[in-house]
């Protein structure tokens, strides 16, 4: 089963008077990155909601983010003064030649100096269950829009893996007398250069030589299993294709595809070697889009 990375997903959820959404954002990624973004009250969810989003989405880079409405409540927020003296006296200790007014720009960023007593009013063991229930959910929407839009890059590669069959039957077709023709060109070479004076069985090595040097059967061979390889992944909905190995199969196809290239000077090889390598280059691109 195919799943690309990029998606999003939000999900509401309410408790009591307050209203939440949780945002999940994910793009590529080589590998599975975590970040989080929480109100100060729910920080402790970190190490909780990384597992659970680690256990169901395996590449990545993710972004969770928790925002809480208080919209309907009466907000009282406060400065905690007792905080606000004790960073004023530390920040004087290491830089005694700040003023009150050079402080104060300073210390009202940091954590905790104002307060909001609307939380103490709030069950926030119970806010943090109901947050956890609304990820799951936020994970398995994220996770069938992964899907739709891994049907979307799954129908690229087919059409690509196609066209590369398509032009690695035309290369085939094109060399099915190519041990002939390399025969003949050298024959005539030798001759026109040597006439009748040159040693027949030492021609026939070099001809030997030659074909060896320059048959692309096992490299044909190979490439063939490579695309039924690769056309095998994407199609096995039993297992979670992994963008990684698909990686590495487009990477040997690539490899035999330029290996043809190399040993075959020929015109119409060469087209097809080309065309082939383009639908390589698309397939490759959205290979990075696979988690």
């Amino acid at each position: 089963m195919v799943h690309s990375m990029t998606s999003f997903s939000r999900t509401l959820g309410n408790y009591e008077h307050l209203s939440f959404n949780i945002d999940i954002r994910t793009v590529n990624s080589k590998s599975l990155e975590i970040q989080t973004k929480f109100p100060f009250y729910l920080r402790e969810l970190e190490t909780e909601v990384k597992a659970i989003v680690s256990q169901r989405l395996k590449r990545g880079k993710i972004e969770v983010s928790f925002d809480i409405d208080m919209s309907n409540t009466e907000s009282k927020v406060g400065i905690n003064k007792t905080l606000v003296q004790e960073y004023f006296t530390q920040i004087r200790e290491v830089s005694p030649d700040l003023s009150d007014a050079d402080l104060w720009p300073i210390v009202y960023k940091m954590s905790g100096v104002f307060q909001d007593s609307t939380i103490s009013e709030i069950d926030v063991d119970l806010l943090k269950t109901a947050c956890i229930q609304s990820l799951t959910q936020g994970i398995d929407r994220l996770i069938v829009q992964r899907e739709r839009e891994g049907k979307a890059v799954k129908a690229v590669f087919e059409q690509n893996m196609g066209i590369i069959s398509d032009h690695l039957r035309g290369t085939i077709k094109s060399t099915d007398d190519r041990p002939g023709q390399i025969r003949d060109r050298l024959q005539q070479k030798v001759e026109t250069l040597l006439g009748d004076n040159f040693d027949q069985n030492r021609l026939e090595q070099e001809i030997i030589y030659y074909v060896e040097k320059f048959d692309i059967n096992e490299e044909t061979t190979r490439l063939e299993e490579h695309l039924r390889y690769f056309n095998e992944v994407i199609n096995d909905d039993s297992t979670f294709v992994k963008g990684k190995k698909l990686g590495f199969i487009a990477q040997e196809i690539g490899r035999e595809v330029n290996t043809i290239g190399s040993k075959v000077n020929d015109s119409h090889v060469q087209r097809h070697v080309i065309l082939m390598k383009e639908a390589l280059e698309r397939v490759k691109e959205q290979v990075l889009n696979i988690a």
